[in-house]
């Protein structure tokens, strides 16, 4: 796997540009934010992978889809609406504006082990910072891409609709911390981790 992260300005989110190491050469795109400084890096982009509908996190999806009008975007169900609803996206709430992006084309199988441009992934719903908040892991490249759920030694927050910090804290510890140590954290904000490390030294935990 090749691994591009890109630094958004207007939230310093994390955007994801994943490349495989076949001679496809195809990618998955976790959480277009703001900036657009990923897009002249796209090039046999298959799906868009998203892990809430927050705002900054759906940012750049217009932006993509103008180039990959047939793409697929994978969306836990239970915010399948708040791409066109800003109060749930915390556009209003943090930007003063609504913003909204084009919805989601398919939902995340919690059941399912996936298969796609080149990748084998699966999907575990992690709530708290938001009722639809997903992690993403990759066992064969031992990557998890956790969203907003959980940072380098802290938490996402939760005071934001339908967050729940009681349910965060389970949602780590129960479908994070069951991951071997040594799996690299990719967080929706700030640098990388591991789940070794967040054991350790996360005081929430």
């Amino acid at each position: 796997m090749k691994l591009q992260t890109f630094v958004n300005k207007i939230a310093t989110e994390n955007t994801y540009l994943l490349t495989s190491a076949d001679d496809e050469g195809q990618q998955l795109l976790i959480d277009p934010g703001s900036d657009l400084a990923y897009l002249p890096s796209l090039n046999r982009l298959s799906s868009v992978l998203l892990t809430h509908a927050h705002f900054d996190h759906i940012w750049g999806l217009e932006a993509v889809l103008r180039i990959y009008p047939h793409l697929s975007i994978y969306l836990a169900e239970t915010e399948k609406d708040w791409t066109h609803f800003p109060k749930f996206n915390a556009s209003t709430l943090l930007m003063g504006q609504g913003i909204l992006s084009p919805d989601a084309t398919d939902f995340y199988d919690f059941t399912k082990k996936y298969q796609l441009a080149g990748f084998e992934f699966e999907v575990r719903s992690t709530p708290g910072h938001s009722i639809g908040g997903v992690s993403l892991i990759f066992p064969k490249e031992k990557k998890v891409f956790t969203g907003d759920i959980l940072f380098k030694n802290t938490i996402g927050r939760t005071d934001l609709p339908t967050g729940n910090y009681d349910l965060l804290i389970k949602s780590v510890k129960t479908e994070l911390f069951s991951l071997p140590d040594d799996y690299k954290i990719y967080p929706g904000h700030g640098p990388k981790s591991t789940i070794g490390e967040e054991k350790v030294f996360n005081p929430f935990f």
